[in-house]
């Protein structure tokens, strides 16, 4: 017959693994929320960034607008593209032209 092995941890053993388990899940759900409240405030910073480099264009842009300068206009959107997190710009007026 084959034997039956037991494997009985000591209560010391026992004690370190439910340390350990529980610095394991602690340490996930703290790295979860910095990882998560990082994400949120670099959003909220580039939507800021966002909102700052429109404005700054929108008051750049307006002698342009009301002359229809193409050059002017160009001018004011090659500055803005200079920044290295801007994809692309354009500047219309209210009837979506220019």
């Amino acid at each position: 017959m084959a034997k039956k092995i037991k494997f009985q941890l000591s209560l010391y053993l026992k004690f370190i693994c439910l340390i350990l388990a529980l610095v394991l899940f602690i340490s996930g759900i703290l790295s979860t929320y910095f990882i998560l409240s990082a994400r949120k405030m670099m959003m909220s910073d580039l939507k800021n960034k966002g909102i700052t480099l429109a404005r700054n264009m929108a008051h750049n842009s307006k002698f342009g607008i009301l002359v229809s300068s193409r050059e002017e206009l160009k001018k004011v959107v090659a500055a803005a593209a200079e920044d290295q997190d801007v994809v692309y710009s354009f500047i219309t007026d209210e009837e979506g032209g220019i």
